[in-house]
């Protein structure tokens, strides 16, 4: 069985030049891609571990995110950023219930009355 001829060293770009080892392409100056972050696994109430968006044990969709999503990719609960500190979009918004305390499993957009109490969701609610 022949061995594949070893890997060009660098990246290549989008327009066929290889075996580049700078940050930008020298034929037509695009920038090296960033590589994509691996898929990130959850655990299904089924026992399946997943990558996807719904477990193809069950079909279940994978939960919601609970928090805010930060520009780094991250899921916060917070005013700040756990993994790169950036502070909290002012239009992100996050509810518990004022009345029990309840929270919803995504922060930013409660039902209209809370399961719990039954009380509205409104100003009252949002979390600084």
């Amino acid at each position: 069985v022949p061995t594949p001829p070893p890997a060009a060293p660098g990246w290549t770009c989008a327009c066929g030049q290889s075996g580049i080892t700078s940050s930008f392409c020298p034929n037509c100056g695009s920038k090296k891609p960033e590589p994509k972050p691996a898929a990130e696994s959850w655990q299904c109430t089924c026992g399946a571990a997943v990558t996807g968006k719904f477990c193809p044990e069950c079909g279940k969709p994978r939960p919601a995110a609970d928090g805010w999503t930060c520009s780094c990719g991250a899921v916060n609960k917070g005013k700040f950023c756990a993994e790169c500190g950036a502070k909290k979009p002012a239009g992100v918004p996050q509810y518990k219930c004022d009345k029990c305390g309840w929270e919803p499993d995504d922060p930013a957009h409660p039902p209209k009355f809370c399961p719990e109490c039954g009380d509205p969701f409104d100003d009252g609610d949002v979390q600084g």
